[in-house]
């Protein structure tokens, strides 16, 4: 089951359900199954294969049976720290599952990886690069940590270094379908949008779903074949005042990234209209 989640291809992520749920099947009081399974759903709503309504409370009660069988178990409180920080944005309670499972296990890379998303988040930039290289000493050989470490540096507006470590990943494994996931958006605010679209392309064709990436890239370049699933009209897009915009969270910033239910919000963030691109995220979530 981890090694299907970790894949983050479709495929590989409801494989590591199938074999998470079957362990559950075999043992009921298996707390590792648990966070396998919370950590599988919780997944298959980042990388965009489905919607938070489809995985969230699956997510989170799996999460919390973990700690009910295991209280002492590192994972089990990470996955609770993730999902916790997904579905209700309870970052301080989120906080406290991070710490308690770095206080049971402070060699958990996974704890350190995703306490640095957290982080990242909650724009505390310097400590989530510290703790993301951490959990990449730790676990040098974990591809998705690696990732992470260039996933921390673009969303910090530091894109030559993301681009950097994402293209280390990938000449270590080419099929590697979570680097690619990530370059896309390394190399869009690089401004090099014609590498960002190659990404896409390749993380397609590795079973990914890039339809934000690929409408935000597309928008980027000009093109008019964007996908039906999102088109509006281009030409006729009300002229507004591009003012400021009201002060968000940066987890409400880059939430329509994960989520590919919203894209009409997010292309018009990217087109430069931030007035239209709020309004179409705000009525989606409300």
């Amino acid at each position: 089951g981890r090694f299907q989640w970790n894949r983050r291809t479709e495929v590989g992520l409801r494989g590591g359900i199938e074999s998470f749920t079957r362990a559950i099947e075999l043992d009921s009081t298996y707390a590792e199954a648990y966070s396998g399974l919370a950590d599988a759903n919780a997944i298959l709503h980042d990388y965009a294969f489905v919607g938070p309504e489809a995985v969230h409370e699956a997510a989170f009660e799996a999460a919390r049976k973990a700690v009910e069988l295991n209280p002492e178990l590192s994972l089990a409180h990470r996955s609770l720290g993730w999902v916790l920080m997904q579905r209700s944005r309870d970052f301080e309670a989120s906080e406290r599952e991070f710490l308690r499972a770095l206080e049971l296990d402070p060699d958990d890379a996974y704890a350190h990886y995703w306490y640095s998303w957290l982080l990242l988040i909650t724009n505390r930039i310097a400590e989530a690069e510290r703790e993301v290289l951490r959990a990449r000493e730790l676990d040098p050989l974990a591809l998705q940590i690696r990732v992470g470490a260039g996933d921390i540096y673009w969303y910090s507006r530091r894109p030559d270094r993301g681009a950097e470590e994402l293209l280390k990943v990938i000449q270590i494994d080419p099929s590697f379908a979570g680097a690619y996931f990530s370059l896309t958006g390394a190399e869009m605010q690089r401004g090099r949008y014609e590498e960002s679209l190659q990404a896409v392309e390749r993380y397609e064709e590795l079973g990914g779903n890039s339809r934000g990436a690929r409408a935000s890239t597309l928008a980027r370049l000009g093109r008019v074949d964007v996908p039906d699933s999102f088109r509006w009209k281009w030409t006729h897009m009300p002229e507004e005042t591009h003012g400021s915009v009201p002060h968000r969270s940066l987890y409400d910033g880059l939430e329509w990234l994960f989520d590919g239910w919203a894209l009409s919000g997010a292309v018009a963030l990217v087109l430069g209209n931030p007035a239209r691109g709020w309004r179409e995220i705000d009525e989606h979530y409300a």
